[in-house]
């Protein structure tokens, strides 16, 4: 099994610039969500170092932030935590997925000050990925807030659809209360552009945005019957 990866565009929605890119891979035949949510730790871990080895060498000459998906579990283990970031010699997020984050999040708050002193030695923030108006509330209880937090696709495509401007700014609002920058994801399309550009928020990324084909490359992994699923296979492909 391979994963097709590539850097998606981060865009300043006032300036138009791109500011950064978050790591985004591709399981042939599986749905990405649901395959990073399932793997084990150990697999996920030398994924996200193999996304640095090879992304970083592109993405670092002029494009800003790099951004990647990560997991409490990981982040909350400080010596790989140093390891990785001192990869990665500029600019960096971290992306929590807010649904697989939520029965996790006890634990972060636990090592949270030891988690963002590393980051800020590191030049790196924390962000939370695939918000949901529904998680506001949860979010709001933890003592502290993230540098930023991504508004889920799904909650930009159901808004746009109605065209209910007034929810998006009101979900914005609420989401600029919980962290120091806002992202929306999921713009396609020029109306959703538009749509999204009413609202104020600073940030979005989506395929309306074309990805750098010279930004892509394949890690390979191999099936294994001890995971009933896949483990990583070690040396890894640029496509």
């Amino acid at each position: 099994m391979k994963l097709m990866c590539r850097i998606e565009p981060i865009i300043n929605l006032q300036t138009g610039q791109r500011i950064g890119g978050e790591v985004l891979c591709q399981p042939e035949g599986a749905d990405p969500e649901m395959f990073f949510r399932s793997i084990p730790i150990d697999m996920l871990s030398r994924i996200v170092q193999d996304q640095i080895t090879m992304g970083m060498p592109r993405q670092y000459y002029s494009n800003g932030v790099l951004f990647l998906n990560i997991s409490i579990p990981l982040l909350i283990n400080m010596v790989w935590l140093k390891s990785l970031l001192a990869m990665l010699p500029g600019p960096k997020a971290l992306e929590l997925d807010c649904q697989q984050s939520e029965s996790f999040f006890p634990l972060l708050v636990q090592h949270i000050e030891e988690i963002l002193t590393i980051l800020r030695d590191f030049n790196t923030q924390l962000w939370l990925d695939d918000l949901y108006a529904q998680h506001i509330p949860l979010i709001a209880q933890l003592p502290f807030r993230f540098d930023g937090i991504k508004i889920d696709k799904h909650e930009l495509w159901r808004l746009a659809n109605s065209q209910d401007a007034s929810a998006m700014t009101s979900l914005i609002k609420q989401a600029e209360s919980l962290a120091d920058n806002v992202l929306v994801e999921g713009v396609e399309n020029e109306d959703q552009h538009h749509f999204v550009a009413g609202s104020e928020v600073r940030y979005a990324q989506g395929y309306l945005w074309p990805v750098d084909e010279r930004e892509s490359f394949v890690i390979t992994l191999e099936q294994h019957d001890k995971y009933d699923g896949y483990q990583y296979e070690g040396n890894n492909h640029i496509g």
